[in-house]
């Protein structure tokens, strides 16, 4: 079964009962986070990395090395302007959601 030996997230809108998409990480993701206005999902990996995606298109937008460890835990301010990450290298990142974007878009090809 090819499942078992691949990652993936799965985005699901409440009407339906099939994931809207399917998106394939090269890794086991350790913790998820959405925004408040659903718009992106941030996910930690064992390595360390984070990922971000933009959830109405599930593309992966951007992918970063947070930690030096395995990401254990993700949340958002309330106006989901910041985005922090902790891993079990005993270190809280404080990212902004603007420069992320920012990023992202400088990255895409």
């Amino acid at each position: 079964m090819a499942e078992r030996t691949r990652s993936f997230i799965h985005l699901w809108s409440w009407s339906k009962e099939q994931p809207q998409y399917r998106c394939q990480v090269p890794e086991r993701l350790g913790c998820v986070f959405a925004t408040a206005d659903g718009a992106h999902c941030v996910a930690g990996a064992g390595s360390g990395k984070l990922y971000l995606w933009e959830v109405a298109s599930g593309k992966l937008l951007y992918t970063w090395d947070g930690h030096f460890r395995p990401v254990t835990a993700l949340a958002g301010t309330c106006a989901d302007g910041f985005l922090l990450s902790a891993g079990e290298d005993a270190i809280i990142n404080v990212w902004s959601f603007a420069r992320l974007l920012g990023a992202a878009e400088t990255a895409a090809p």
